[in-house]
Formats: structure tokens, sequence, C-alpha cells
């Protein structure tokens, strides 16, 4: 089943991203994926196609006086300056949503830096509480998507705790 379909759903229930496989994570895919404003253009809202129209349209032809026209002049004038200022701020606007970008990616990169740091913190921890306790862990997990130092701290945990998970064998070594 393509992406798009299991994303934004197709025609039955069973490829829908809440009816996916979720890992058993506590990652919640609907703030994950959620927009960060309710207006935001996107596949399923894709926006407002409304335009401007300063002066209504001349449905025939027709002779103006000079005051219409003095009028219209200075109306060019008032929307010529008034669409520069326009193309400052919508300038200004995306330079600001590339900002925003940059401090997200920025962040997320600095989130996985704590996550592998926590994960190296974890590893030797266990590595640690083994030599200790004289104690060897021996997996077998049906979790691949855990690192290795997860499952040996949360087996450890386990054992010190006095309940060894079901998916592990520790052996005490003297």
């Amino acid at each position: 089943m393509s992406l798009q379909l299991r994303l934004f759903g197709g025609n039955s229930d069973a490829g829908k991203l809440t009816a996916s496989n979720d890992g058993g994570h506590a990652i919640d895919k609907s703030k994950v994926l959620a927009s960060t404003d309710a207006s935001v253009i996107t596949p399923l809202n894709p926006g407002n196609f409304s335009s401007i129209r300063s002066v209504p349209v001349v449905p025939a032809p027709r002779y103006f006086t000079k005051e219409e026209a003095d009028a219209m002049k200075d109306l060019a004038k008032e929307k010529t300056d008034g669409a520069k200022q326009s193309k400052r701020a919508y300038e200004a606007l995306a330079k600001v949503e590339e900002a925003d970008a940059k401090v997200h990616r920025h962040h997320r990169k600095y989130e996985g830096a704590v996550a592998d740091r926590v994960r190296a913190s974890q590893s030797c921890l266990t590595k640690a509480l083994e030599n200790l306790h004289h104690i060897v862990i021996v997996h077998r997990s049906p979790f691949d998507f855990l690192s290795q130092a997860t499952l040996e701290s949360c087996f450890l945990v386990d054992r010190i705790k006095g309940n060894p998970s079901y998916q592990s064998e520790v052996l005490r070594t003297i």
C-alpha cells in the first residue's frame, strides 16, 4: 500500500494511519504529524484561493470624467505602493517561516543527540551493573526496534527487582 494511502486514508480503514501497526511505543502519530496551525496548507487543507479586486470590472466601454480618471490614478499609486509593501511583508514572513523551520530542524537534531547520549549512558550503566552484580544477560527479544542498551537496562532493572522478564535469562556467574 502506498505511503499516501497510509497517511491520508483510502477506500478502506485497513490502510489508514490509525489502523497501522504503531510498533508498541509511546509516540503519538497524530501529534507528530499534526500541522503547526490549523490554517497551514496541506493535502487535506488546500488553503484559500481568494483574490483581491480593488475596483470592479468595467463590463462595457465607457467614457470617464476627469474626476474619475484622477481618482483612478490616485488609487493606482496607492495600490502600487501597497503592492510594494505587501511584497516586503510577504518576503519577511517567508524569512520568519524559514527561521522557524531551522529552529525546528536544530531542535530535532538536539533531541536526537540527547537520545543517543541516553542510549550510551544506559549501555554503560548496564555493563557496569553486570560487572558489579556478576550477572550476564542473554536476550531473546521480539522487540527489534528497541536498542540493545535499552533492553539490557530494562532486563537488568527487572532482575534487580527480583522479577526477571520472561524474554531474558539472567545467569549468575561466580
